[in-house]
Parts: C-alpha cells; structure tokens; sequence
C-alpha cells in the first residue's frame, strides 16, 4: 500500500538522491526502457552497466533492493504505489525507476510490461505532453456513461430489477465503447469509469439509505439533502488521484472530467428524489465541465456582422441616406425592398451585398484579435422570398463568398438565420417592422427547412464553429413551442452534416428573463441538446426600467451578467453593446469616453465566463460610437482580450 512504499522509500531516500545525482553527472541522461539492451551494456559515459557501480550510495540503494528479493509484480505494486504518494518529486520517483530498470533484465521487463507506468515514466522523462482536453464525443459518453450507471443504482435500490438492468447493459455497452476508444489509454479510460461506478454508487446511497438504516434516517434523507463522507467517494477520489498522478491528462482536465462525473451522478441521485433545485444545479455544473474539458479556455471573441445580409438603418445608414424619400422613411429591409420596387431592390441590394464588407474588414478585425464573427442572414437569401414578399433573394452565391473570403482571412463563423419565414418578432431585425404580427405568423417547417439547406451547404467548412436557430423569438412564443422547435432544428442540422464536437447549435433565450423557464424545459430532455450552446443578448438601453437606472446602477447591473451566465449550462452572447439610455450618459466627451470604456471592461469581464463567448454589436453601424466595435477599437474604448481565458474565470 501507499504508506508501506513510502516507508521503503523513505528509507532509500538519501541513497537515491545521491545516486540520481551521480548518474546524471557521469552517464547519458536517462535509461531508454524501450531498449532491449538497455539492462546490459558496457559500463561507458554513453551507456549504462548492468548495475550501478558509479559511488557508494548506488551500490547501498542496488543492494538494498535485491536484498528485497522483491517478484517483478512487487516492483510494479511499489511503483503504483509511489505514483499514489504525491509527496514524492517526480525527479526521484524517475531515479527510482531508472535504478530498478538496471538492478536486473527481469526488473526492467516488469516495468516496461506495464503499459500505464510506462505512459506514466513517459511522461515525467519529458517524452509526451499531458493531454489538455478530449474531444466533445468521449465526454458526452462519459457523461452518459455516469448517468446510466446512476439510474441502474437508483433502481436496484428501489428493488425494480427489469429498469435496473436496462440501465446497466447501457452502462456496460458504453463502458466497452469507451475503453476501445484509441483517444486516452486504457487504463485511464478504466480508471474513469471505476471513478463514476464509485462516484454514482455514493450519491445514490446517500439519498436511499438501505432499509436497516432506520425509519428515522430514511425519512430525513427525503427531507433534507446530505453529502456524507464514506469509503465510496474516498475510492472516487483515489481513481482520479490514481490518474492524476499518471500525468496522462493534464490538472486541469483531469479536475473537469472529475467534478463532471460527481454532478452527474448527483444530479442523478437528487433527480430520484425530485430535489428539482439540486438536480439542475447538479446538471448545470456538469455540463460546464464537460464544455470545459472538450473546449478548455479557448473562446469566441468576435463581432456581428449587422446589415449586410439583413438590412437594418443603424448598421447601414449609408445604403438608407441613397434612397429614395419613399423608401428612406421605412424603417425595415421589407417596406424599403417594397418602396423601391423588385428591380430597383435587387439591383441595389446585390451592390450591397458585395460591397459592404471585404476582404479588408476581416483582416482588420483579425489584427485587432477578434477571432469570430456572427454572420445574420434572412431567409429569402436561401430560399428566396415567399409569395408576396417583397425581399430580394436568393443570394447564396453571394453568400459563399462571403464565407470564402472569411475563411481566407483566418475567422471563425457563426451562421445565423436572423431573420425565419414569417419573422420570429415584430421587429426590423427579423427583416419586418409589423403592428400586426402575431406568433402564428412564424414558420418552423419553412425555418427547419432554410436550417438544412444552409447546414447542408457549410458543413463541409472548418470556419464555421456554430449556426443560430433563430434570432430573437418574440415572448409570445410559448417556451414549450421553441423547444420544441429548438429539438428539431437540433436533429435536422446533425442529419445534415454539422455533427456535434464540430459545429455548435445556437438556441435563443430572449429575454434574459425567461432563463428559468426555458432551463426546466431543457433539463427534462437535455439528451436532445447534444453540443448545443443556449444565446442571450445583454442590452441595458431599450425598455422603461433601464431609463430608470442611474449610471452606477447600470455598472452594478452589468456586473451581475456574470451571475447570470454561470447559472447557463453552456451559453454565449452573441450580440451587446456600451449604448446607454438618454439621458444616463454624462455629456462631457472626455467623461463619456471614459464612462464608455468603464462600461465595456465591465461587461467584458462577465461575458468571458460564458461557456462560448460573446460577438458585439456590430463592427460598424452610424448610430453611433456605442454600437461601433470598429471605432470602440481605433479611440481604445474597448480592448479584444489576449490568450486563453483564465481558468478561475471560468469556473464552473
């Protein structure tokens, strides 16, 4: 056992030091165990003897161990067990290593037979790099993996055997998947999967004590929630020490696959007793470290790319101040499209479509360290507008150019329909400012169809990082509605070819206020949202309430956002901006700017906690400074964060 290895160690430790030092000094720096010679060769400066003979403290510490007369098993317990001893340096735990591969052929054998101590030495001689993150199929499967083994222990322990073993040929089935899985090695894959046996085992224990427990103690395990110590979670907690310790798999990682495990098996465990607030929460956080584990600190820093394919007056004021007084008093791309007529419109907008942005644009933004862009499109520029619309359309050659020359510059895209058939709202950004829209009036067939056309085409593309469902919905769509059409866009964007791991699947909460609701929905089917990332948008200029605000109350609320997003089980913003009401902002331009620039720093630093990350609105727009990341930049408003997030940052 550990304590026994470390008492031998102990022993052998001024030897070993010595001995380390010594033979780093006078030979090659390391024993080759994959040689077979390396147990025997000449005693010279560039190989090494059949055992040491270079100073006393060697030949005590060979001594030492062949007076042992240990069997090569025991030389492979005791190393396990030094690897399970986090007080030992690695530098000795390898000198030890080295020493044991030269005292004997049989010694050196036994070492190099075993696979996971040999990634183990690999790794600590400087030959592998620890894994810093696995991909998003191996995590979902220890995800799922976890959560059938804990619904196969809920009910054994409710004593309803056909459900348990249901539950346990698909703990089996994704157990063998698993460990045949070339991504980790085996005995790590092993190691993780005794892990979550442990792990599910604990928490379903705690919430249904066995019978002999007592009447009193069952009845309080419905009443009030416990985490109690015990020899299943210390065996969890070895597993993971066990894999830590064999440097396959990085701090880091190795922490996020862990605490993945124990949510899910306590979500699953809480769920079995209907402690509903403790059964998301648990989800919540397990699905933050899976989304940790596959994506690590990376994230989307990136701007939209408003009016270009979805026309709005802010972003593209210049095309509005060219036309025509009839069409320049409308305040949408549908009543401007019907103001100058078909051939007037399309004539203008394929002109702008090309023009608008270029190839320039998206190596500006690249330098600026902007890594994505969200790219809105209407409908009728896939499919083309439906009988009696007056939208010009289709453009999808313009379309492909567009991604062409995005890829070209090095920038990530996220697609995204804007604007649905029928419009998802009432207002210009879905393509149409119209008093009588009603929630009947918004296709999801046709919108599910215009998904597997746009998904079918870009698939093949490593730009694009994710695709919107819909920009917006309007808050008489019913919850139940939207996820539903939430699911099926999901399924039809996979079938078409964006698989999961790859493209990400971008489902609206709007507004921010409807988190709750739409987060009971999707912990009821959350199997149904496979590499999905939830979107909101933070603005604190439109509505009465932010007009009632004082410019210190809207700094305290921005800083809550962070709150706001680490309640999300993975999410990014994909449109916000530094605009306030009027009226809030002082009218001194030097106070402005740098009230500006509070604001944003603010904003910013809860945003890069969102699982994905966050795009602002919009690269340039007349509107004004506040919606204008491209002069933000240029006046040093606003600063593109550098590197990787930090890790603390994006806790869970």
């Amino acid at each position: 056992d550990t304590e026994k290895a470390m008492s031998v160690f102990n022993e052998l430790a001024p030897a070993v030091s010595r001995a380390h030092f010594e033979y780093t000094r006078h030979t090659r720096p390391r024993t080759d165990l994959n040689s077979e010679d390396s147990a025997s060769e000449a005693g010279t400066p560039h190989s090494m003897p059949s055992r040491p003979t270079f100073g006393f403290e060697a030949d005590y510490l060979a001594e030492t161990l062949d007076g042992l007369a240990w069997e090569p098993k025991t030389v492979l317990k005791f190393m396990h067990s030094l690897r399970m001893a986090k007080r030992i340096h690695s530098n000795r735990i390898h000198s030890v290593a080295t020493m044991l591969t030269q005292i004997s052929p049989t010694y050196r054998d036994a070492v190099r037979s075993d696979q996971f101590l040999m990634k183990w030495l690999g790794v600590i001689r400087g030959e592998s790099e620890p894994l810093h993150l696995v991909s998003y199929g191996f995590a979902s499967s220890l995800r799922w993996a976890t959560w059938h083994a804990g619904w196969h222990w809920v009910h054994r322990r409710r004593h309803k055997t056909d459900v348990s073993e249901k539950h346990h040929k698909i703990w089996t089935s994704r157990k063998e998947s698993l460990t045949q899985s070339s991504e980790l090695p085996k005995e790590v894959v092993e190691k993780l999967l005794d892990a979550a046996w442990s792990a599910v085992q604990h928490c379903v224990i705690q919430r249904w004590p066995e019978e002999g427990r007592g009447l009193r103690q069952t009845m309080m395990s419905w009443i009030k929630p416990t985490d109690d110590e015990g020899p299943l979670k210390d065996e969890f907690l070895a597993h993971f020490q066990c894999i830590e310790d064999s440097r396959a798999l990085q701090e880091s990682l190795c922490g996020d696959l862990s605490w993945m495990i124990w949510n899910m098996a306590w979500h699953v465990a809480n769920k079995s007793k209907s402690y509903s607030a403790d059964s998301q929460q648990a989800l919540v956080r397990a699905e933050r470290h899976l989304q940790r584990a596959f994506r690590g600190v990376n994230q989307w820093r990136g701007v939209n790319l408003g009016g270009w394919f979805l026309l709005e007056p802010g972003p593209c004021t210049h095309f509005w101040e060219k036309l025509p007084p009839q069409a320049k008093a409308q305040h949408c791309e549908w009543g401007a499209c019907a103001a100058l007529g078909p051939d007037e419109a399309a004539r203008r907008l394929r002109e702008h479509r090309k023009t608008y942005f270029t190839k320039e644009d998206f190596v500006e933004m690249k330098a600026v360290g902007l890594t994505h862009v969200r790219l809105p499109f209407g409908a009728w520029c896939v499919v083309g507008p439906r009988p009696g619309e007056p939208y010009v359309g289709p453009c999808l050659d313009q379309l492909d150019q567009a991604m062409n020359d995005l890829e070209a510059a090095g920038m990530n895209v996220l697609l995204d329909l804007h604007g649905t058939p029928g419009g998802e709202n009432a207002e210009p950004p879905c393509g149409r400012k119209d008093d009588n829209w009603c929630s009947q009036h918004w296709s999801a067939d046709e919108s599910l169809k215009v998904l597997g056309i746009v998904a079918k085409r870009y698939a093949g593309r490593s730009c694009v990082c994710g695709i919107g469902v819909m920009n917006e919905p309007s808050e008489t769509h019913p919850a139940q509605n939207l996820t539903k059409y939430y699911e099926d866009a999901v399924e039809v964007v996979r079938r078409a070819g964006m698989r999961a791991g790859s493209v990400a699947v971008v489902l609206p909460i709007f507004t921010e206020y409807r988190i709750g609701e739409f987060l009971g929905l999707w912990e009821q089917n959350f199997a149904a949202y496979e590499d999905c990332v939830f979107d909101v948008h933070f603005y604190q200029c439109f509505g009465r309430v932010w007009s009632m605000k004082s410019l210190e109350g809207h700094m305290e609320a921005a800083k809550t956002r962070e709150a706001t997003l680490r309640s999300l089980p993975m999410c990014c913003v994909s449109e916000w901006s530094i605009a306030f009401p009027g009226g809030v902002a002082p009218s001194d331009e030097v106070k402005l700017k740098e009230t500006y620039k509070r604001f944003g720093e603010i904003q910013l630093k809860a945003y890069e906690t969102a699982t994905h990350g966050w795009f602002f609105w919009t690269w340039k727009d007349s509107a004004g400074i506040d919606w204008n990341l491209q002069e933000c930049l240029k006046q040093g408003i606003i600063e593109v964060p550098k590197g990787g997030r930090d890790s603390d940052m994006y806790r869970p």
